[in-house]
């Protein structure tokens, strides 16, 4: 949906759009291999650590059945219990099921270019979240039967808020300063455009949905820094084979946000009325701005709570230089 653009007289132009998308059998990994999560109680647990004789030790012949299963004298009860015990994780990928909604607000503010710039400014707000099999509450318990769906969010940007600007850098002949620069002078320093744009990405972590812990309180702090994004004092290691009691995610728990510019200078060679040649110099992350990834999660690591690594595909700087012809 769209709202026509509204042109405030000399102001800017503001665009409002709003979309929604939703989405079916999008495909996610299943394990097959798991046992039932009826067997996952507390009553349960000495049982399931009984150690037994292996039933698959020096099972055929190594070419046929390789690994190191054949060569253990005792197995786990639970290990046993899966569909097939001879097999570590079976994951069937591109399993149809999980659904998307994507709800996306857009304000975007425009000046006219005048006086040699333009001042495009836009806000996006933006809600992904997809369904995953786990129960319909956030206070999610995996060791139980009769499993469905829960909408929450994904890992991706959520919020997303970008400006923009085009300045014709007013130096050349045709611009405001040295007119009567020198042809050769006018070609090297004169004519050029400086666009610049910036992003800032707002992420959602739900950092804390896969692993299962003892959690006291909300761990949500509200000024998190990178050597502590969340309360760990709340955290506990949880039994084994115990119905999970936390969250898979907590309101507010965001992970860090990144900001990013990109530069383009450009500037064109009018050869003929027809033919030119287009100069670029292109810096992406101009700044070389590190775009943290979400914290670390495992309670037995010694940087549990805190932001360590970036992300993989956040790039450093990138320079690149090129030329085009148009004509």
């Amino acid at each position: 949906m769209s709202l026509p653009e509204a042109d405030l007289g000399a102001g800017p132009i503001v665009d409002l759009n709003y979309f929604y998308n939703y989405g079916t059998r999008v495909p996610f990994d299943k394990n097959l291999n798991m046992a039932d999560p009826a067997f996952r109680v507390p009553s349960y647990k000495t049982l399931l650590n009984t150690q037994v004789a292996n039933p698959f030790r020096n099972y055929l012949t190594p070419d046929k059945f390789p690994g190191q299963l054949r060569n253990t004298t005792t197995v786990s009860l639970g290990s046993l219990l899966v569909p097939y015990p001879c097999y570590g994780a079976i994951t069937q990928t591109n399993t149809d099921g999980r659904k998307m909604r994507t709800q996306t607000v857009e304000i975007r503010a425009q000046r006219p270019f005048r006086d040699g710039h333009q001042l495009p400014r836009l806000l996006r707000v933006q809600q992904r979240e997809a369904s995953g099999v786990v129960r319909r509450h956030r206070a999610v318990k995996i060791f139980t039967t009769g499993e469905g769906w829960e909408w929450r969010p994904t890992d991706l940007p959520q919020h997303r808020v970008t400006g923009a600007v085009t300045w014709q850098i007013p130096v050349g002949r045709e611009r405001a300063y040295s007119r009567a620069l020198p042809l050769p002078l006018d070609l090297a320093i004169g004519g050029w455009q400086l666009h610049g744009s910036d992003a800032v990405l707002l992420r959602t972590a739900a950092v804390l949905r896969q692993p299962a812990y003892v959690v006291d309180a909300n761990p949500t702090l509200a000024k998190p820094t990178r050597d502590l994004w969340f309360d760990t004092s709340v955290f506990h290691t949880q039994d084994s084979f115990t119905p999970r009691s936390n969250a898979r995610f907590y309101d507010g728990l965001t992970g860090p946000s990144a900001f990013v510019t990109d530069m383009t200078l450009t500037k064109n060679f009018n050869l003929t009325s027809s033919y030119r040649i287009e100069a670029r110099v292109e810096a992406y992350n101009a700044f070389n701005n590190i775009i943290w990834d979400n914290p670390d999660v495992d309670l037995a690591s010694a940087t549990f709570g805190k932001v360590t690594r970036k992300r993989i595909d956040g790039a450093g700087r990138e320079i690149q230089i090129g030329a085009r012809f148009v004509f």
